[in-house]
C-alpha cells in the first residue's frame, strides 16, 4: 500500500472507504491518518488530468462509475506486478493485513468488518489480480445495491480497452506514490487527541 508499512496507517487507508464524516476520537490516531491520507489522496487523484483522461477510457454511458472502476483496475495492475513495488509477497501482505485487521476489530464499522470475514473466506486482495475473479468482485458489488450503477458493463468495457489502461498504470502509478510520499510527510500530528496503542 502506498501509505506505507504503519500497520496503523494502512488500516485507516482501508478504511478511507468505510468512514464518513469527520476524524474523531473513536479511533487510535495513526488510523485516523491512514482515513486522512486516503480522502486527500482521492481528491488529488479527482484533479490529476492523466488520472481524468484514464478514467474517460470507460466509454462516456459509464463516466459516473468510472472513478471506482479505475480504482479496481489499479488495484489489479498493482496486484499484477506487486514484486515491481513491494519487498513482500502479495500472499504474505495480504495473510499479514487480514491479521492486523482483525486486531483492530474493535474501530472497524459494521460494512468493514463484514468485508473482513469475507475477504478472508474468499481471500480477495490475491483475487483482485486475476480478472475473472475482480469481474465476480465487481458483479457482487453491483448486485448489493438497491439500484444497480452498472458497474458490470463498466468493468467490461474496461476489459475491451485493458492493454491502454496497463500502460497508464505505468504511467500514472509514480505520481500516485510521489504524491503519497508528499502525504507520509504531512500526517497531521493530532485530530484534537492523542494516540492510544
Amino acid at each position: 500500500m502506498v501509505v506505507g508499512s504503519n500497520p496503523d496507517h494502512q488500516i485507516g487507508a482501508f478504511l478511507g472507504d468505510f468512514v464518513k464524516g469527520p476524524l474523531s476520537t473513536e479511533r487510535p490516531l495513526h488510523i485516523e491518518q491512514g482515513i486522512w491520507h486516503h480522502r486527500q489522496l482521492d481528491a488529488w487523484s479527482n484533479q490529476h488530468e492523466g488520472m481524468r483522461e484514464c478514467a474517460a477510457e470507460f466509454g462516456e454511458q459509464h463516466r459516473r462509475v468510472a472513478p471506482i472502476l479505475l480504482d479496481l483496475f489499479i488495484d489489479h495492475f498493482l496486484c499484477r506486478n506487486w514484486q515491481q513495488f513491494h519487498n513482500t509477497s502479495l500472499r504474505e501482505f495480504s495473510r499479514q493485513f487480514y491479521q492486523d485487521l482483525s486486531t483492530r476489530e474493535t474501530f472497524l464499522p459494521e460494512r468493514a468488518l463484514n468485508w473482513l470475514v469475507y475477504a478472508q473466506k474468499k481471500d480477495l486482495l490475491m483475487g483482485y489480480g486475476e480478472l475473472e475473479r475482480l469481474k465476480n468482485i465487481v458483479r457482487s458489488m453491483d448486485e448489493r445495491r438497491r439500484k444497480p450503477l452498472g458497474l458490470t458493463a463498466a468493468f467490461e468495457a474496461g476489459v475491451s480497452q485493458y492493454s491502454l489502461l496497463e500502460k497508464r498504470f505505468f504511467d500514472l502509478f509514480p505520481d500516485i506514490v510521489r504524491q503519497s510520499n508528499v502525504l507520509n510527510s504531512q500526517f497531521p500530528a493530532a485530530f484534537g487527541i492523542n494516540p492510544r496503542n
